[in-house]
Parts: C-alpha cells; sequence; structure tokens
C-alpha cells in the first residue's frame, strides 16, 4: 500500500501506525509561476526551481531535489496496488492534491484510490495536521477513508486547472463552486484570492503580519504564532513568514525593519557548511511609520519592492489592477 502525504509530520506520524510505503509530495504552490505542464516538462520544473531556490539551497539543487521527488513518486504509484492520500484542509494541501491528481492522471487508472481529508477530531476540537493526531485518532482517519471516484478526480483537474489560471477570477468560480473532491477547495480558493492585494497594496499575510507587529509582537517565533493564529486553516511554515518579511523590506519604503545578525532572514533549509547557526531569538522585526500608515489605509502602494512577485500562476505589477477586497483587522 502506498500513502501519499502532504508533509513530513504527517509522513512520520502515519508510517509508524499504518503499514505500506510513505512518501511526500511537497511544494509552495501559491507561490508561483505556475506555468502549464506537467510533471517532466522542463518548463515547469525550471519555474518551479526558481520559485523554491531560497529554500532549497538555489536553483540547480532546487531543480534536482524536485525531479527526483516527481519520478520518485511516479515509480511508486505505478508499482503500488492500493493508494491512500492525507491530505488536510488548508491551501497548502488542497493545491498539492489536486497538483498531485493532475501529474498522476495517467498512472492512477485502474488503482482503488482513497483520500483522507479531514480537520476535526473525534471529539469536535479542529487540527491543522494529521501529524498532532494520536495513534486512535490516525487509525480512525484511515477507516473513514473515502474513494476517489472519478467525478472527484475530474474536480481535482477542474480545480487545479483554475487554480493555474492567470486569471483570478478563475480562482473565485472555483470559490463559489461545490466541490466533489472535498469541501476544503471552495475555502482554499478563497484563501488563494487573498493573496491578492487590497486597496491598500496589502495582501491578506502581509497584513497578519503588519498587525501582529503593531500589537508588539516583534521577535520572529511569536510574530509567526500571532500571524498564524489569525488564519482559520493555518497553511504557512515560518519560512514563508521570513521570505515574507525579506520581500516587505526590500520595498521602495519598507513597512518592516529587520534587527539581526544579516540584512536578510536566511530560509535556506541547506545551510552551506560553516554558515552560522539561524537563530531566531537573535532576530526582532519593528513596523515602521510607513507601515503603519499602509496598514491603517492613509498610505496605499504596500509592500511592493523591486522584485518580481507571483500569487500562483498571477503575476503582480505596479498597478496591475488586481485587488482582493475583505474586511481589514483591527490591531
Amino acid at each position: 500500500m502506498l500513502h501519499i502525504h502532504s508533509g513530513d509530520c504527517s509522513a512520520n506520524a502515519v508510517s509508524g501506525i499504518i503499514e505500506g510505503r510513505h512518501l511526500v509530495w511537497s511544494d509552495n504552490l501559491f507561490e508561483g509561476p505556475l506555468p502549464c505542464g506537467d510533471w517532466n516538462d522542463a518548463v515547469w520544473l525550471d519555474a518551479r526551481a526558481s520559485a523554491l531556490a531560497d529554500y532549497l539551497g538555489g536553483r540547480e539543487r532546487a531543480a534536482f531535489l524536485l525531479g527526483k521527488r516527481y519520478e520518485i513518486i511516479q515509480e511508486a504509484v505505478i508499482r503500488s496496488t492500493e493508494i491512500t492520500l492525507w491530505f488536510d484542509s488548508c491551501l497548502y494541501d488542497m493545491m498539492l492534491l489536486c497538483q498531485f491528481l493532475r501529474f498522476t492522471r495517467n498512472v492512477l487508472e485502474g488503482k482503488p484510490v482513497y483520500l483522507v481529508c479531514e480537520e476535526i477530531r473525534s471529539d469536535g476540537s479542529r487540527f491543522a495536521g494529521y501529524g498532532e493526531l494520536d495513534e486512535k485518532e490516525l487509525k480512525t482517519m484511515f477507516d473513514r477513508r473515502k474513494p476517489v471516484t472519478a467525478a472527484m478526480l475530474q474536480d481535482g483537474l477542474d480545480s487545479w486547472a483554475a487554480f493555474t489560471s492567470n486569471d483570478p477570477a478563475d480562482w473565485q468560480t472555483q470559490a463559489q463552486k461545490t466541490h466533489p473532491l472535498t469541501q476544503f477547495l471552495a475555502p482554499a480558493a478563497e484563501r488563494l484570492l487573498e493573496q491578492l492585494p487590497d486597496s491598500r497594496g496589502l495582501n491578506r499575510l502581509e497584513e497578519e503580519i503588519l498587525t501582529a507587529l503593531s500589537c508588539g509582537h516583534t521577535g520572529l517565533k511569536d510574530l509567526f504564532q500571532t500571524a498564524l493564529s489569525m488564519e482559520e486553516r493555518p497553511f504557512f511554515g515560518d519560512t514563508v513568514v521570513w521570505q515574507e518579511l525579506n520581500r516587505m523590506v526590500s520595498a521602495d519604503s519598507p513597512p518592516v525593519e529587520l534587527r539581526g545578525p544579516g540584512k536578510r532572514i536566511p530560509v535556506n533549509v541547506f545551510p552551506a557548511p560553516g554558515e552560522p547557526e539561524f537563530k531566531a531569538d537573535e532576530w526582532e522585526v519593528i513596523i515602521t511609520a510607513e507601515g503603519k500608515r499602509i496598514l491603517e489605509g492613509a498610505c496605499p502602494g504596500g509592500t511592493a519592492g523591486n522584485h518580481e512577485r507571483w500569487i500562483a500562476n498571477v503575476k503582480l505589477t505596479s498597478g496591475c489592477g488586481f485587488l482582493h477586497e475583505r474586511k481589514h483587522r483591527k490591531s
């Protein structure tokens, strides 16, 4: 039996309880670009390697790691007789689930495929990932897995086409649909829309960061946990927040100031030999006067710096007009 997980925590937790081979399928797909292409297309691999270069130790290493992961999972799916997919309810997982179905569609045919996709424990409380559950809870989740029908598969393929569209109107359509694959696809599409800038020039994560800073949460760990607590379905890890801060500090009029041992917060999960150990406690983030004005809506223009920015497959440029209005948070 083959199990596909969206992260190491889930794979490590389930592998000791449910027999079979456990592999991880992961990528920050909400950080684009996402060009049209399959898993073995050079254009796709090059685009994703560029997007993940800062996280994975450079473009070449990122391309190698992604290519090997795709090859290993394709081969594992071909050899498997039964597949269980473990994905939770957040934006990160929903995009990955649809991508997996799209990239393995030709080798899934005729195989029994099951989906575990939940966010509520038996006692009614919510959880953010399967790594939080104990043995009994994980076995219960496995027993409740649902067969992936032809209608569910097609919904996943259609949703992937929408997620990789360069028109946010397609995301909006997905946010308003009822989905056979899982009920969590619609809110995931809505959350992706919230990563587009509003009239202040802020996406939701940037707004959460500035709100947390304005409330005095200036340490990296505290800032991350506070931003995470503002999400109904947390979908990002700490390095995503660090990278967002690095972008913000590079803006023409930075809304934040970094105080620490460097000009940028390290996000590389493969630090170079001899590179000093990253210690979050050595860093502090301060909201600037410009940041406060942006947050209050008194200085439209947002956090855009001299860098290319993609949200999924939508390229953001100055005056792009891709605005998604939402209720602003009060600091």
